[in-house]
């Protein structure tokens, strides 16, 4: 056995000993652990994401669930299930399509993270959110504000792209209704990539 592999197995060990002598963890502590996390977090990292996996209205039962501190693949679709205030929200419809919301709604975050998927806010329609991130990935998506409709954006507002691999298009189209940020709109990150509002 080399020598790291000797300090590797070394460090490990008790750990493992450990784990074998006080027991698994308890469904219960378990549940304490998922709580604590999520009510200390402060980034929303472990929220819970509710994925768009079918064009509709928002109030329909379109909503796939994952859970980061408990799930690996989402779940659903969900009936009656809808993203809340805490909760991050993606648009993420494989091939194309459309999530029309029309009644007042509130998410931490949104994304449009799939081709050719677009996000309407029509009449009646009120989405507050901490960030939206308009479209991610290497090819075309939208957000479109329609009149009557109403989007109220606290933190970051990006139309298209957040990371270096985001090259594609996002497009913000507005035929009406009203547009609140409260810090300044970025049509791109710093990377390459093209938007239009």
């Amino acid at each position: 056995m080399q020598p790291f592999m000797r300090t590797l197995a070394f460090l490990i060990l008790p750990f493992c000993a450990m784990g074998t002598l006080f027991g698994a963890e308890s469904d219960a502590q378990k549940r304490q652990r998922i709580e604590l996390q999520k009510r200390h977090d402060t980034g929303n990292i472990y929220a819970d994401v509710y994925s768009a996996r079918k064009s509709g209205n928002w109030d329909s039962d379109i909503w796939w669930l994952r859970r980061p501190l408990e799930d690996d693949a989402p779940k659903g679709p969900l009936k009656g299930k809808r993203p809340g205030a805490r909760d991050n929200c993606d648009i993420y419809i494989n091939k194309g399509g459309t999530v029309t919301l029309s009644s007042p709604a509130s998410v931490y975050r949104v994304r449009v993270l799939a081709d050719k998927n677009k996000l309407v806010i029509a009449k009646g329609g009120n989405l507050s959110t901490d960030s939206f991130f308009g479209y991610r990935g290497k090819t075309t998506g939208f957000m479109e504000l329609q009149d009557g409709g109403e989007l109220n954006i606290n933190e970051l507002f990006f139309i298209s792209g957040t990371e270096r691999a985001d090259t594609g298009t996002g497009e913000f189209l507005q035929s009406g209704g009203v547009v609140n940020s409260a810090k300044p709109l970025f049509l791109t990150a710093p990377w390459i990539a093209s938007s239009s509002a």
